[in-house]
């Protein structure tokens, strides 16, 4: 594990601490984050076994944002800790289906004791064909299609008339946590005739 440390969230260096700025065996190590960013513990190598990190900062010291790498599963970060400022890699799913499709982005189950967090939702639709007057809504979900607790909902009302049928809508910053092992999903209720649908959802994953 390499101890690293960064004052503007992209470049990283090696972060001194007791032994070094690698970590080789189990103990519990100090080290100073005193204007920094952020700090993260990296798998530099991995051969076998299961690596467990947890950072915490002092009382009179900064906040900052750390994530770790699961030695189980190299291509996937975690973010660890009580305290995050910086979230670590992200991921994106996007709907945008042919007219008359429902518009609907799963993110996969991430695995045993991984939970998705939503962070950005965004949606809009449009017509070149008239659709019917419906009323629809944008459901994010702790499950896959069609299944699981609503986390978040907006309503929305297609008119029976072409052109942007719903206006382009994000929010960000939702830090909606869902379940371990668990698929995450928005999507439009139903599809609706004539209408294109597009939805998108990013997050990152905690453990």
């Amino acid at each position: 594990m390499q101890l690293e440390g960064t004052v503007d969230g992209f470049n990283w260096v090696a972060l001194p601490n007791t032994i070094g700025t690698t970590l080789t065996a189990n103990g519990v190590y100090t080290a100073s984050v005193a204007g920094l960013f952020a700090a993260r513990a990296r798998v530099s190598a991995y051969s076998s076994g299961t690596v467990n990190v947890t950072i915490r900062p002092c009382l009179n010291s900064p906040s900052f944002g750390l994530y770790g790498t699961s030695a189980g599963s190299l291509t996937q970060a975690f973010n660890v800790g009580a305290e995050i400022s910086e979230h670590g890699p992200r991921w994106n799913t996007v709907s945008a289906p042919a007219a008359s499709s429902q518009a609907t982005a799963s993110k996969a189950a991430g695995g045993a004791g991984v939970r998705h967090v939503a962070d950005c939702v965004s949606f809009s639709g449009g017509a070149t064909t008239a659709p019917a007057l419906t009323q629809l809504t944008i459901n994010l979900r702790d499950g896959a299609t069609g299944a699981g607790t609503v986390l978040w909902s907006h309503t929305v009302v297609i008119p029976a008339s072409t052109g942007q049928s719903v206006l382009p809508f994000s929010a960000c910053g939702l830090g909606l946590i869902g379940s371990a092992n668990t698929a995450m999903t928005v999507e439009f209720s139903a599809s609706l005739t004539n209408l294109f649908e597009n939805v998108s959802l990013s997050g990152y994953d905690v453990q």
